[in-house]
Formats: C-alpha cells, sequence, structure tokens
C-alpha cells in the first residue's frame, strides 16, 4: 500500500554551499596574473587608474577651494550643481540609477543652494570630517540620492583617493578576506565611512609588504575592484 513507502521530508532544501571569504593573498595572486607588471602595469593604468585620475583633476580645476568659494560668493549654485552631475556622470563608479536619482534631485530648485553648500564644507570645510560627511549624506537623503557610491565620490576625488570611495559589495568582501568587519549598513553613515578608511590603510600596507606599490588610494580602490572581479571571473564584464 502507498503507506509503505519513505516520503523525503519536503523541507530539505538543498542551498548551494556559502562561499568561503576569499584569501586576500589568492586575490593579490589573481591580480598580478591579470596585470602582469600589477600596478606598473599599462592595462591597468588604462582600466582603472587613467580615467580617475582625469577626473580627480577636473574636479580639482572646477571645485577647488578658490573657484568653489567664488561659485558659492556668486551664488551660481546651479553651476555648482552642473558641474557635480557631469562629473558623476562620466564615469562609472556609481550605478546609472543611483546617477538618475541624484541627478532628479538636482533638479528641484529648493535643492541647489543647500547641496552646493554641503559639497563645499565636504571638500573644502575646517569642521570635523564626521560632521561634514554626516550633513552631506543627510542631504543626500532628503534629495532621495544618499547612496554609499554618491556619498563618498566627491572626496575620493578630490584626495586622489585618500578618502576611500565605496562600493558596498566588493569592500565586504575584501574586508571579509582580512578577517576585518566594515561595520556596515546600507545607509550611508559615519561608523562604517571610518571603517572603510581603516580597510583602504590595511590594504595599501598588505600590499607593500607583497611588494606592490600603489601610487596613490585611487591605485589601491582600483585594486580592490579589480581583484575582487577577477576572482569572480566577472572583470571587465558587462553588467558586473
Amino acid at each position: 500500500s502507498a503507506k509503505g513507502k519513505s516520503r523525503t521530508p519536503r523541507f530539505k532544501v538543498q542551498h548551494p554551499p556559502k562561499q568561503p571569504p576569499l584569501d586576500f593573498n589568492y586575490l593579490v595572486e589573481g591580480f598580478v596574473r591579470f596585470f602582469d607588471s600589477g600596478f606598473e602595469s599599462e592595462d591597468f593604468d588604462k582600466k582603472e587608474r587613467c580615467y580617475k585620475e582625469e577626473k580627480a583633476r577636473e574636479l580639482k580645476d572646477k571645485l577647488g577651494k578658490e573657484i568653489f568659494d567664488n561659485l558659492l560668493r556668486d551664488g551660481r549654485y546651479v553651476e555648482v550643481c552642473d558641474i557635480a552631475k557631469s562629473i558623476l556622470r562620466s564615469t562609472n563608479l556609481a550605478h546609472r540609477m543611483e546617477q538618475i536619482k541624484f541627478v532628479d534631485g538636482l533638479k528641484i530648485d529648493t535643492n541647489q543652494e543647500p547641496f552646493a553648500n554641503a559639497l563645499y564644507d565636504l571638500l573644502h570645510g575646517s569642521g570635523k570630517m564626521e560632521q561634514r560627511f554626516t550633513n552631506f549624506c543627510d542631504l543626500l537623503s532628503k534629495m532621495e540620492a544618499n547612496k554609499w557610491p554618491v556619498a563618498t565620490y566627491y572626496q575620493f576625488l578630490m584626495t586622489d583617493g585618500q578618502c576611500m570611495f565605496m562600493k558596498p559589495r566588493v569592500m565586504q568582501e575584501m574586508a571579509e578576506s582580512l578577517k576585518m568587519s566594515l561595520e556596515y549598513k546600507p545607509e550611508p553613515n559615519w561608523g562604517t565611512y571610518f571603517k572603510l578608511q581603516e580597510l583602504a590603510k590595511r590594504v595599501k600596507s598588505e600590499l607593500q609588504e607583497r611588494g606592490q606599490k600603489p601610487r596613490s588610494g585611487i591605485d589601491v580602490q582600483g585594486f580592490i575592484w579589480a581583484s575582487i572581479k577577477i576572482a569572480h571571473d566577472t572583470y571587465g564584464k558587462k553588467g558586473s
């Protein structure tokens, strides 16, 4: 009779095993295999360094302290917003949807002057970075554009990567490879941002210990992005 048949219990769903964290040495090996001269590789220069350095120069040319001072003094807030939009859209560092939300937020007249002032303070203010970063994030929240890549983009370029840029998934994987925690929260916040800076310093020193010589924080960010993507075999592939 049917009763005698053994029935497989339904709740035993086979989940794929959780991937173990990538090992930092493995990431460095993959990076050096892909870019045969590491940071001196022409390919690295072309794919990861050049366009970011070019945008860093453009940001400093157009929104350096003195020029930015003059723009604000003359009430040219729309011009500041246009420069900020153009520089964000000219790279693929922030996802297209994040760029669109940001641009939409700046179309609203009442956001333009506060944004220009908050960006100035973020880049050139004399107060504590924690307060400047938090104020900038608060303003992005009002614009419904408070995402990590947007919240960390401008100071990343202005400081040649000394203030690290955040792509959440990649940075979390890098932190795991070094057994560090970003204390990650999806909403940009000072605690996670502070941990991100510690991670970037650690990655730089670990690379130097292995004979790799990143020229700047832009190179450190390039290594983090490229090495994780290489490990997953998605580097340079569309949509990755």
